[in-house]
């Protein structure tokens, strides 16, 4: 019986070993992470000093970064972030310098639109980029005033997270539009101020925004009528958005992006067409068969930079964030080359199912379904739990938004007693674990879970918030008391069979007229003292107390 009781403490020290090794090794790596950001951080700001004593010297800033060294960035491998896998590489098309892992916005390519760009937001706009810590935020940027801050790829949609407050974004987006929202040109700018009004619920200010596009727009002008219905989908009026469409696709009937936009918004709020086909593997695919996961279905081109840029850089980082907690997404490729579409996804490193949109078929025969197949244009389906449209073709900051709060916001993956995601269930589990009726009955089967993960058969869990005790066969826990010379359990739980068979070893012995003594325990029962053993369920599953 000793002996059993000391193999127990062996493998519980072993497997605590073990967790803590894991748990050191999952440290070094976040260590390792923050120590290539900051690295990376003090090399752009390395960069900024170089770049502005090149324009002292020159007048100008340079046309690439690879002109720094050795005259003004003396250490050359400051052009290299340290958590680019594979320095150097070109990952954006308008990166044509491959002496640094860095993206330069002023190269002779962009220089024209910077400048612009300039003019509109001030010198937070980012003129030196890093797309190597997806874990953390799409880019690490330098901006024009040599400032460091984070942000999603597409800048300009994230204006809050560079101004450092979404009151601040507006209040510059307000000035952006009074200055240029007038010239036709710049009519896209209302529907970015209409976003970070919907996100501040300022519908107030989002009517009259409306009401000044109208002053300003050409309601004969395609690209005018499109902006004010997207503004106007922005708000949830979405039955007036449609009718704009639908007036637009009698004018311009082979113009495919609109038929795609009526279609997209009769889904809105209904279940998505039930799409049937193979992936490029050649593996049968239903939309349907990703029900009860927040699904995104991404329509891009493998040619096109901005699908294989700036927004697959946000869409592998919600997918890597969430593929444990209810998140996936389907690419279906506008391409119909099979073999190009599979060189894409090598080098992009794309890990979700992918088909050709020239594959798709349905048992739906409908006007939703031949448009689908034969005039669907680059675009993304945010589909919930229930296979229902959320959003359609948005992008960074409202893209982020929509899916962590679909996907946290469902009880099925997130405790709603704040313990975080739930963990993967072991096999042959019931689908219906969680979400439990009370947070002690989740904290018992997340220990339990823990425990099966590690080797050990846990058939059940007693206990309290404080300590619990796991139900292993042949284990007991024993609590003894004395009267006198005389030691008896006064207390005895765990194996329910195991304590049968104590109890029933203690009533015989009783009814011989004998005493009940520890010795009489059988020696493959393992008896440990309940005061002594028992998990903090906190400490051994690392949930903050609350």
């Amino acid at each position: 019986m000793y002996q059993n009781v000391c193999t127990i403490l062996v493998l519980v020290f072993i497997m605590n070993m073990a967790v803590a090794d894991h748990h050191q090794e999952l440290l070094k790596q976040a260590q390792r992470a923050e120590e290539d950001i900051e690295t990376c951080k003090q090399n752009l700001v390395a960069i900024g000093k170089a770049l502005e004593a090149y324009k002292q010297a020159h007048g100008d800033f340079p046309e690439w970064l690879s002109h720094l060294p050795p005259n003004y960035l003396p250490n050359a491998n400051m052009l290299f972030c340290p958590g680019d896998p594979a320095p150097p590489r070109i990952d954006f098309d308008h990166r044509e310098d491959t002496a640094t892992s860095y993206i330069y916005e002023l190269n002779p390519r962009v220089r024209e639109y910077i400048s612009e760009a300039l003019e509109l937001y001030g010198d937070v706009i980012p003129i030196v980029r890093c797309g190597f810590h997806p874990a953390t935020f799409d880019c690490l940027n330098l901006s024009y005033g040599y400032e460091v801050y984070p942000s999603t790829g597409l800048w300009y949609t994230d204006l809050p997270a560079i101004y450092d407050s979404l009151d601040k974004a507006i209040e510059v987006m307000e000035g952006v539009v009074a200055r240029k929202g007038a010239h036709k040109d710049w009519h896209k700018l209302f529907i970015l101020l209409m976003d970070l009004y919907a996100e501040a619920k300022r519908n107030t200010d989002a009517e009259r925004l409306i009401a000044h596009f109208k002053s300003v727009m050409d309601p004969a002008e395609k690209n005018d009528r499109i902006v004010l219905a997207m503004m106007l989908l922005s708000l949830d009026r979405n039955a007036e958005a449609l009718d704009i469409f639908k007036h637009l696709k009698v004018l311009y009937p082979n113009d495919p992006a609109i038929g795609q936009k009526i279609i997209e918004i009769r889904m809105l709020g209904k279940p998505v067409i039930d799409l049937l086909t193979t992936d490029i593997d050649g593996n049968q695919l239903k939309l349907s068969d990703y029900r009860g996961k927040v699904l995104l279905v991404d329509f891009w081109e493998p040619s096109c930079v901005h699908c294989t840029g700036d927004t697959l850089m946000m869409i592998k980082r919600l997918y890597n964030r969430y593929k444990d907690k209810g998140f996936d997404v389907i690419g279906i490729s506008l391409d119909t080359d099979t073999a190009a579409l599979r060189e894409s996804l090598e080098a992009a490193d794309i890990p979700w199912r992918q088909i050709l949109n020239a594959r798709i078929t349905s048992n739906e025969n409908s006007e939703n379904v031949k448009h689908s197949n034969d005039h669907m244009t680059h675009s993304r389906w945010l589909v919930d739990t229930n296979g229902t449209l959320l959003s359609f073709n948005t992008v960074d900051r409202r893209l982020e938004r929509l899916v962590t709060a679909a996907v946290e916001k469902d009880p099925r993956y997130f405790s709603p007693f704040g313990l975080g995601a739930y963990p993967k269930l072991p096999a042959n589990w019931p689908e219906n674990t969680f979400p439990c009726s009370e947070r002690i009955f989740e904290l018992f089967v997340r220990v339990r879970i823990k425990l099966i993960s590690q080797g050990i058969d846990c058939q059940g869990i007693y206990g309290n918030e404080t300590r619990v005790y796991p139900t292993i066969p042949g284990t007991v826990y024993v609590e003894w008391s004395t009267a006198g010379d005389h030691k008896y359990i006064s207390g005895l739980s765990g194996d329910p069979a195991a304590c049968e068979r104590i109890e029933a070893l203690e009533e015989a012995k009783e009814a011989a007229g004998e005493e009940f003594s520890e010795d009489d325990i059988p020696d493959d029962i393992t008896v440990l003292l309940h005061k002594d053993a028992g998990i903090d369920p906190y400490e051994f599953l690392g949930i903050p107390r609350q």
